[in-house]
């Protein structure tokens, strides 16, 4: 395809690009669905176990400590 041929089959679709920003609700609409969140008391829960298994190896060095 010459620069002519493809000049005059796509020269009435050449537009100058928009900056226009999107509104809230179109950028929201774009967003993927999010996941549910638990409740408050399983982000508790979730919270403080993770705190325990992080004790754990502390926990065991200063019962070391203290047994020695």
């Amino acid at each position: 395809m010459t620069t002519t041929t493809f000049t005059a089959m796509n020269g009435s679709l050449v537009q100058a690009p928009t900056f226009a920003k999107p509104s809230f609700a179109q950028i929201r609409a774009s967003l993927p669905d999010m996941p549910e969140q638990g409740s408050l008391v399983a982000n508790a829960a979730n919270v403080a176990s993770r705190l325990a298994l992080a004790a754990v190896p502390f926990a065991g060095l200063g019962w070391l400590f203290f047994a020695r």
